[in-house]
């Protein structure tokens, strides 16, 4: 599939390498759909979507992982296409709608193979967990995305995720190397509540205005939800005074 450069705004990815034969990071972009080209999905051109890939590389002639993992999403929601479900979708709709692409996936067992993990997979707004088994085509070592979340920002310039769960090996025989990988988006200080570089009484009164408010409340602004906790409450204020003054001529 073809992707594009890694998006300049990313600010913190990291790796987690299990002992010598297996690695695993994320990967983070902004999905490239040509407009108009799937009328069942928005414009992914716009700019609020993200595209979080969970790379796995199994090396020393290993020829297999199994991995269970769970997604936590912070400032957006997971996109799934309609026609899409929890494993990979038949590349011959690509041509027809390439959004499939795009759409939040798990890799599972291939036909006629149980899980090494058994468990049903779940789809909620924040989390995402999956376990799955997967074989190398041919055997062999080799890197395989072997999860893919699409996400759409709720809030304009932050987004945040982590992934985190346990991978093992034939060579490990069920033993568990455990990994927690975070990528975030953030195109200004998530302090600088209205985003225009000066920390200042124009911050203070969005925050007030939203304070003691949760995300299903009308008068919820994510912006003031500095700590990024789904309410506005007295630690979002302290972090703001903290920063009271910064960027201000």
């Amino acid at each position: 599939m073809l992707r594009n450069a890694f998006w300049t705004m990313i600010v913190v990815a990291a790796t987690a390498v299990a002992q010598a034969d297996i690695e695993s990071h994320l990967d983070i972009y902004q999905p490239a759909v040509v407009p108009g080209s799937d009328p069942l999905v928005p414009d992914f051109n716009d700019g609020s979507y993200y595209t979080v890939d969970l790379i796995v590389s199994v090396y020393g002639d290993d020829d297999w992982t199994s991995t269970s993992a769970t997604a936590e999403l912070r400032g957006g929601f997971f996109f799934e296409h309609p026609l899409g479900s929890d494993t990979p979708p038949d590349p011959d709709l690509f041509d027809e709608y390439p959004a499939l692409e795009w759409a939040s996936y798990y890799a599972s067992t291939q036909d006629g193979e149980d899980p090494f993990f058994a468990g049903p997979v779940t789809s909620e707004r924040l989390y995402r967990e999956a376990s799955w088994f997967a074989v190398p085509l041919n055997g062999g070592d080799g890197t395989f995305v072997l999860a893919r979340y699409t996400a759409k920002q709720t809030c304009p310039g932050n987004l945040d995720m982590r992934v985190s769960g346990a991978h093992t090996t034939r060579n490990h025989g069920g033993e568990l190397q455990h990994f927690d990988l975070v990528v975030t988006v953030h195109f200004s200080p998530p302090w600088d509540v209205d985003r225009d570089g000066c920390v200042n009484q124009a911050d203070l009164g969005i925050l007030l205005a939203a304070y003691g408010s949760t995300s299903d409340d009308p008068e919820w602004d994510c912006r003031a939800d500095i700590d990024a906790d789904y309410d506005v409450d007295q630690s979002d204020l302290g972090v703001l005074l903290a920063h009271w003054g910064e960027g201000c001529p």
